[in-house]
C-alpha cells in the first residue's frame, strides 16, 4: 500500500500509464483526420493534376488563301465560362467555330474532353502567333504558324484548274496543266 490511498504500487503505475496515453476519443479523431487527409491526397489530387487546357493547330505551315483548324481542348474539367477568342482576330479571320465533347472510359478511368474547333484564315503572310488563350485558370501555350504566299507553280495550277472547263486554255496553262 502507498500512503493510505488504498492503491498498490502496481495499480498506481497502471493509472499513470493510462494518464500518459491519449484519450480514446482524441486518438480516434487523429486517426480519422489522417485517413481523411490520405483519401484527399489519393482521390482529389489526380483529378486536379489531370485537368489541362491545350491549343493545337492541325498544321503550322500554310499558304495565304488557305484555312486551318485550331483545336482548344479542355480535359477533365468543367468550364465556368466560354473561352475568349478575340485576341485571334488580330492576325486571323475566324471562319467557323464549333463545340464538341467526348467522354471515354479506359480501364475503369474516365476522361472527359470539351473541345472548341476553330477554322482560321490568316490575314497576312509571315510568322503569325496564335496567342495564349486562358480559360478558368488554365492557359495554352502560344503557337507560331508560318504563312507563305502561294508558290508560282501552285498559282498556275490553281488558275488552270479553275479554267479547265473552258475550251480554250492559255499557252502557259497548257504547259503546266494536264
Amino acid at each position: 500500500m502507498n500512503g493510505g490511498l488504498g492503491m498498490t504500487r502496481n495499480a498506481m503505475d497502471d493509472r499513470l500509464a493510462c494518464a500518459r496515453r491519449p484519450a480514446p476519443a482524441r486518438a480516434r479523431l487523429r486517426c480519422l483526420a489522417a485517413a481523411a487527409a490520405l483519401l484527399a491526397c489519393l482521390g482529389a489530387a489526380p483529378a486536379f493534376a489531370a485537368a489541362s487546357l491545350t491549343g493545337t493547330p492541325d498544321r503550322t505551315e500554310i499558304e495565304t488563301g488557305e484555312t486551318f483548324q485550331y483545336v482548344l481542348s479542355l480535359k477533365d474539367a468543367a468550364p465556368r465560362s466560354a473561352p475568349d477568342f478575340s485576341a485571334l482576330k488580330k492576325d486571323f479571320d475566324i471562319v467557323d467555330t464549333r463545340r464538341q465533347s467526348r467522354t471515354s472510359v479506359v480501364n475503369g478511368e474516365q476522361t472527359s474532353r470539351l473541345e472548341w474547333v476553330l477554322t482560321l484564315s490568316p490575314k497576312k503572310t509571315g510568322d503569325l502567333v496564335i496567342p495564349s488563350i486562358a480559360l478558368d485558370g488554365f492557359k495554352t501555350e502560344p503557337v507560331t504558324v508560318k504563312v507563305e504566299a502561294p508558290t508560282r507553280a501552285r498559282r498556275k495550277t490553281a488558275s488552270c484548274s479553275s479554267n479547265s472547263t473552258s475550251r480554250t486554255r492559255s499557252r502557259s496553262c497548257r504547259a503546266t496543266c494536264p
